[in-house]
């Protein structure tokens, strides 16, 4: 049985998020709807692992990877066996968002087809 938990709301866009339960120790499968109907959206989390300033350009490279076993929390072991291995490598030119990315800190990614 299906089970819809409404987790929050955009206030851009107005889309609202639903979170549908799966069996344990299966990572959140999310879906996004909005005036264009119900689309699967799949959630990452990863660590960030650099976020290195370049003076010369004022750019910064951020690097993340997926979280590992290490902490072995339940839900970084979910993710770890959805996500095991990858990079997600980013140039950012904007100060204020590459302050927002710290080493060693982990973030929940999202993608959403558009």
């Amino acid at each position: 049985m299906e089970t819809w938990n409404a987790i929050g709301v955009s206030d851009s866009s107005n889309e609202v998020l639903r979170r549908l339960t799966l069996p344990q120790g299966q990572p959140p499968f999310l879906l996004t709807t909005d005036h264009q109907g119900i689309k699967p959206m799949i959630r990452a989390k990863f660590t960030c692992q650099q976020n290195t300033l370049n003076h010369e350009t004022q750019t910064a490279t951020v690097i993340l990877m997926p979280v590992t076993r290490d902490p072995a929390s339940e839900e970084n072991l979910t993710f770890w066996k959805a996500t095991p291995a990858g990079h997600i490598e980013l140039q950012i030119c904007n100060p204020a968002a590459f302050a927002q990315f710290a080493v060693g800190s982990d973030y929940y990614v999202d993608f959403t087809a558009v």
